[in-house]
């Protein structure tokens, strides 16, 4: 949830300023649920709440490094 904007604006305003941007979402809800509101909007990767710092990180470097 986001005050004043929900996420899937968010993210296709992103996509908009910049195209190439890797967008990870991340969400208490399961998967299939959470992204169900961002269909072709380019997702880098989808991360799972709570999760561990190293968690974070592996997904963050995958998706900066799937962006080269």
């Amino acid at each position: 949830m986001m005050p004043g904007m929900p996420g899937a604006n968010v993210v296709t305003e992103l996509k908009r300023l910049a195209p190439e941007i890797p967008i990870i979402l991340s969400s208490g809800y399961a998967e299939t649920e959470a992204t169900a509101t961002f269909p072709g909007n380019g997702l880098a990767a989808f991360l799972q709440k709570p999760y561990p710092i190293a968690v974070l990180s592996g997904v963050v470097h995958k998706a900066l490094t799937a962006s080269e």
